[in-house]
C-alpha cells in the first residue's frame, strides 16, 4: 500500500508512513461490483425531409418567439384625476360672481340706478299719504256736520287738534317725497325719471295746498268759538259762505291732484319705469 500524504510504498502492517511519519489509513475493500446499465439504445435518426419553401408572414400574426396571443388592452382607461375641471369651474364661479357684483355696482351707482333707488323711496311714502288723506277728510267731514251742535270751544279743539295732527303727519311726509325728488332732478342722463319727479313734485305741492285749506279752514272755526265765548256776535252767512268756499276748493284739488296721480302712472308704464 501507499502513503496517502507522501505516496511513497508502506510495508504492510506499519501504522505509518517511514518517510513522512503520516498515518496510514487502510482502504476499503471495493465492494462487490454492480452490474452496469446497459447502454442506451441508440435512437434512430429522423428520416430527411424535404426543404420546403419559406412562408411569408400574414399581417397582423405575431412575430417569431411572440406569444401567440397577446394580452388584451383594458376595457377602460385608467381613471383620472379631475382637478384641472374642478378648479376650472371654480374659477368660472369666482368670475360670474364679480360680473353680477359689477353690474349690480354700476347700476345702483349709476344715476339710472340712483333714479330708481329715489323713485323706490318715494312710492311708499305717497301710497301711505294717500290712505292717510282719506283719514283726514272723513274726520274732516265728520267735524263740519258736529260744528252747529258744539257747545264750546274746548269741544271744537279737541276734534280739530286731532284733524291738525294729522295734516302735519301728511305734510312731514310729503317734504320727505320732494326732497327724494329734488335729488332725482339733479341726475344727468335720466329724462324720463325727471319727467316723473316733474309730475310728483306737482302733486306734492297739489298735497301741501290742501293741508294748507283745512289748517286754515280749522283755525278760521276756531275764532268764531272763540269770539263766541267772549260774547261776541257771530255772523252765520259768513261762516256758511266761508265753508262752502272751502269745500270747494278742497274739490278742485283733490281733483287736480287725481289728475297727476293719473299722469304720473301713465309716464310710468308708458316708458317702463
Amino acid at each position: 500500500m501507499f502513503c496517502n500524504k507522501c505516496g511513497k510504498e508502506v510495508k504492510e502492517g506499519n501504522a505509518f508512513c517511514t518517510e513522512c511519519g503520516a498515518p496510514v489509513k487502510e482502504e476499503p475493500e471495493a465492494t462487490a461490483s454492480q452490474p452496469s446499465p446497459p447502454p442506451p439504445a441508440t435512437q434512430s435518426s429522423p428520416p430527411p425531409q424535404t426543404p420546403t419553401a419559406p412562408v411569408p408572414p400574414v399581417p397582423g400574426a405575431p412575430e417569431p418567439g411572440a406569444p401567440a396571443f397577446a394580452a388584451p388592452p383594458p376595457l377602460l382607461p385608467p381613471k383620472k384625476k379631475h382637478t384641472g375641471l374642478i378648479i376650472g369651474i371654480a374659477a368660472l364661479a369666482v368670475v360670474i360672481v364679480a360680473v353680477v357684483l359689477v353690474l349690480v355696482l354700476v347700476v345702483f351707482s349709476s344715476d339710472t340706478g340712483q333714479a330708481k333707488k329715489l323713485l323706490g323711496k318715494t312710492e311708499p311714502i305717497m301710497s301711505g299719504l294717500t290712505t292717510k288723506g282719506t283719514t283726514l277728510g272723513t274726520d274732516l267731514d265728520t267735524l263740519l256736520n258736529d260744528v252747529p251742535t258744539m257747545q264750546s270751544t274746548a269741544q271744537y279743539e279737541a276734534a280739530a287738534d286731532k284733524i291738525r295732527a294729522q295734516a302735519k303727519e301728511i305734510n312731514k311726509g310729503l317734504d320727505q317725497s320732494q326732497s327724494y325728488m329734488n335729488q332725482m332732478q339733479k341726475l344727468n342722463g335720466v329724462a324720463a325719471y325727471k319727467e316723473l319727479a316733474s309730475v310728483i313734485s306737482d302733486l306734492i305741492r297739489t298735497d301741501k295746498k290742501e293741508m294748507i285749506q283745512v289748517t286754515d279752514f280749522l283755525d278760521y272755526i276756531s275764532e268764531q268759538f272763540k269770539a263766541v265765548d267772549a260774547g261776541k256776535s257771530v255772523d252765520s252767512n259768513a261762516v256758511a259762505q266761508r265753508t262752502s268756499e272751502f269745500v270747494s276748493k278742497l274739490k278742485a284739488l283733490g281733483a287736480q291732484a287725481q289728475d297727476l296721480k293719473d299722469k304720473a302712472a301713465k309716464i310710468k308704464a308708458d316708458k317702463n319705469l
